[in-house]
């Protein structure tokens, strides 16, 4: 299924949403796991999100002791432990054990998802839930099979995409879903970190012609530039030396963009298409929640530099680089130090 990806018209308007509530306490933590039928003492609450991991039955790939006797030394040769009598379990895949894996199917993920979810007492009503699946896949080099491969479905996995308004995606670590289901539907890993959003205030979103000129000089001149809309939730997870992002209260829009280059192999001709990885900018310039920054600089022998932000959200945080590696462990607005040449 093809997503559209939203775009902006010239003096069109979005609303900024409100966060109400980050995460789930241990209370909501407690009821996901007795949905999931996950023992509450492995479930894992950190800052709201919520995870688990069965460290045993996650990705679990079957597997057989290796009985050839020459394919022992062999292995035992690469892994520098040549004699035998090195008490060293050597295992390859079961690949008829792989074949008979049960593999859940994609009905009753779903159906068994939402069960839970609602039981919990956390539908998922915003979200549209997507199936997938993990997957192994082994060619063999050598041997009887040399030249061939074995493909195989593990675990179907059910994730969530959210979206707001007219359509625009929720996307970021702050937007995430996940249940991964064994052949058996016993619940193999789970991620939850979401937020609860009210609509708020309307802002002016500048159009994607613009937003294509503001990131233009990022690629080159033959670079077609992918844009589309988005609301950006960054993690809810406290990460060292920037604010707690609990205390995050509003989700702006942004322009998610990245571009698209044909290459030609210069053996074969052939033309493939090459995408550069996604990145964000504010798709407003709305002084209310987007900062701007005016940069003084001045110094050969010594750099001074300061930033001056005005607009968005106090309090700032500030991140600097230079050619001194010391200069990226200061974090105040301004800086000091002395520039490192790097050679001709």
């Amino acid at each position: 299924m093809t997503k559209t990806k939203a775009t902006a018209q010239a003096g069109e308007t979005l609303p900024v949403y409100e966060v109400t509530r980050t995460g789930l306490d241990e209370a909501q933590a407690k009821k996901l796991a007795e949905a999931f039928v996950i023992p509450a003492d492995q479930i894992v609450l950190r800052d709201g999100v919520v995870t688990y991991v069965d460290r045993a039955g996650y990705l679990n790939i079957p597997t057989t002791e290796v009985s050839d006797p020459d394919i022992a030394q062999k292995l035992r040769g690469m892994s520098g432990t040549g004699s035998p009598d090195t008490r060293l379990r050597l295992e390859s895949l079961d690949l008829a054990a792989l074949e008979k894996l049960p593999v859940m199917d994609q009905e009753t993920a779903l159906r068994k998802t939402a069960e839970a979810f609602a039981a919990a007492g956390l539908p998922l009503e915003s979200a549209r839930p997507v199936t997938g699946h993990t997957k192994l896949t082994v060619s063999f080099v050598d041997g009887d099979r040399r030249g061939s491969s074995v493909s195989r479905e593990l675990q179907i996995r059910v994730s969530h995409e959210f979206t707001v308004g007219k359509g625009q995606a929720l996307i970021g670590p702050g937007a995430q879903v996940q249940v991964t289901y064994n052949g058996a539907g016993k619940v193999v890993q789970l991620h939850h970190s979401t937020r609860e959003l009210k609509e708020g205030p309307a802002v002016r979103v500048f159009p994607e012609d613009e937003a294509r000129r503001r990131v233009a000089h990022q690629f080159s001149r033959d670079a077609r530039i992918n844009v589309w809309l988005v609301y950006w939730c960054p993690t809810l997870r406290r990460g060292p030396g920037h604010t707690h992002p609990l205390s995050l209260q509003f989700i702006i829009p942004w322009y998610a963009f990245n571009s698209t280059v044909s290459v030609t192999d210069p053996q074969t001709g052939t033309v493939s298409e090459r995408r550069t990885k996604i990145q964000l900018i504010p798709a407003t310039d709305d002084a209310r929640f987007v900062p701007t920054v005016h940069l003084r600089m001045s110094g050969r022998e010594r750099v001074e530099a300061t930033a001056e932000v005005s607009g968005g959200r106090v309090p700032y945080s500030y991140v600097w680089s230079g050619s001194n590696p010391e200069v990226s462990a200061q974090e105040g607005s301004s800086v000091s130090y002395i520039p490192i040449s790097r050679g001709p």
